[in-house]
């Protein structure tokens, strides 16, 4: 089977304005909130199943550890996994999946970021109180799949399946197991940067973002408009890698200690550019693409839905040479509204 189709088992069980969230985002969703839908996956979990590698193919043991949890006061939740196949990969496999509630679109959505292949979208749906679906498509190593997941919830169990089909094959179940409630043991690897954690070794351009790494403080101002006044912004904001050095994480507490932003930056070959998805205090959540335009600049261009409009957003962050300190613009084209400059940022490293 597939490594990549754990990615999408996580998700059943600005700029990179975005420590370990856990204890840190206290508050739990309102019931009349959507996001409050994800309340069954809220705690700690193992679990044990099967693998397959095709309709016809061996079949392989694995077992998993699995922590739910509301972030930013219950505006996400974030799930960590960790999966032991010792058939398939002596390392395990770990996983950081964010789901949302889009209020633009109505939606649910998740993405993930792992310790194998690129980050990972998902749509996610409930069509019963009891029952979390998602359906994702994409291509692994050059072949495409398509692949629908299901966790059926009760009181303190949940039966999980994947199934899949890929390229012009037959539909089977890939990943089929259950969950207990039990306490979950070996997460704070999903945070390690020893590259031993690492599955597929993290590719030399995430290498690139070293750079980036530390701890900055942050003074920048936002504008929705051309002619809106511009909201100033300001904190203190800590860039590491994760997964083994697979990706890097950027988070930025507020003042009341929960976090106001949450991102993610990953290369993906098969595009050759860094995948980025970032979070925001206010339930928003989006993606764009990176590239290195030079040495020293790194564009990100995204589309995001806003008040109802598609925004068009280009970016650019701009490195000094001492390496201590970051300046970011951002701009945004509006449809019927003229373009402007929507953010400016100033980052200056503490450590």
């Amino acid at each position: 089977m597939k490594r990549e189709a754990w990615a999408g088992a996580a998700v059943t069980a600005g700029l990179i304005l975005s420590t370990s969230l856990a204890g840190q985002d206290a508050g739990v969703p309102p019931d009349s909130a959507p996001i409050a839908a994800f309340a069954p996956l809220i705690g700690e979990w193992f679990g044990e199943g099967i693998g397959r590698s095709g309709v016809d193919g061996t079949t392989q043991p694995w077992t998993a550890v699995n922590r739910g949890q509301w972030i930013f006061g219950g505006q996400f939740v974030q799930v960590d996994m960790r999966v032991e196949m010792p058939a398939l990969t002596p390392t395990p496999m770990m996983m950081r999946t964010i789901y949302g509630h889009d209020a633009e679109t109505g939606r649910f959505h998740a993405w993930g970021v792992s310790n194998m292949g690129p980050i990972e979208s998902f749509e996610v749906f409930w069509p019963e109180d009891d029952t979390l679906l998602f359906v994702a498509a994409g291509v692994q190593r050059g072949t495409p799949y398509v692949e629908r997941g299901v966790q059926r919830y009760q009181d303190d169990s949940f039966r999980f399946e994947i199934d899949s089909i890929f390229a012009l094959g037959k539909p089977f179940t890939q990943i089929e197991g259950d969950f207990k409630r039990k306490p979950a043991v070996g997460l704070e690897a999903i945070e390690a940067t020893d590259a031993a954690f690492a599955v597929i070794p993290p590719a030399k351009e995430q290498g690139r973002l070293a750079a980036l790494l530390g701890t900055w403080e942050v003074q920048g101002s936002e504008r929705a408009g051309a002619d809106a006044e511009p909201e100033a912004f300001g904190g203190r904001q800590e860039m590491r890698t994760i997964l083994g050095g697979a990706a890097l994480m950027a988070t930025m507490p507020g003042a009341d200690g929960a976090h106001q932003a949450l991102s993610f930056l990953k290369w993906n070959d098969r595009d050759q550019c860094y995948d980025h998805v970032w979070f925001g205090r206010r339930g928003d959540m989006g993606t764009s693409q990176a590239r290195w335009v030079d040495e020293r600049t790194l564009s990100l261009t995204g589309t995001k839905l806003r008040g109802g409009q598609r925004v068009l957003r280009s970016g650019a962050l701009q490195l000094h040479p001492d390496g201590d300190q970051i300046d970011y613009v951002e701009d945004w084209i509006v449809p019927l509204a003229p373009g402007h400059r929507a953010m400016t940022v100033r980052y200056r490293r503490v450590e």
